[in-house]
């Protein structure tokens, strides 16, 4: 949001200053110091610290979901060689709100609910999971499919 008032206030400024050059060329110096005036308060009203006071009302039980998706590409050269890889991971992420004490502080189980993964090194086939899905996770996934479901902080 400041950043808007501040691209704001900068355009606001290059107007001012081509019209405020003009007017000072053809008025009075009074004029050119009321133009000056209008960019001093400009200026101070862009660079005024904003604040917000974020409040959230959580009790005891509510959950919080996020989906969050991974994508990476990679190319390796060693030795003369060249090795491409690349994954791809969607999570469902919860959070559930284990506790609220008297002046708001939360606490919260996090977890992750569901995955759908897979992933490719050089010319092997992909490997893929989705925990939804897929009754026995590859080799490569065991470790994480035992902690879907879990508290894990």
């Amino acid at each position: 949001m400041r950043s808007a008032y501040v691209l704001f206030f900068f355009f606001a400024f290059s107007m001012l200053v081509p019209a405020g050059q003009a007017a000072a060329q053809s008025k009075s110096p009074q004029s050119s110091h009321l133009n000056s005036s209008r960019i001093e308060r400009a200026t101070a009203n862009a660079n005024r610290k904003l604040t917000y006071k974020l409040e959230y009302r959580f009790k005891r039980g509510d959950q919080i979901r996020w989906s969050v998706e991974h994508v990476a590409s990679t190319r390796t050269q060693m030795a003369g060689e060249t090795e491409e890889t690349s994954s791809r991971s969607e999570s469902i992420k919860l959070w559930e709100v284990q506790s609220v004490d008297s002046q708001g502080k939360t606490t919260f189980d996090h977890s992750i609910e569901s995955v759908n993964m897979w992933q490719k090194i050089g010319e092997q086939r992909p490997v893929k999971y989705n925990s939804k899905t897929d009754q026995k996770p590859p080799l490569e996934y065991e470790s994480l499919a035992e902690r879907i479901g879990t508290v894990l902080a």
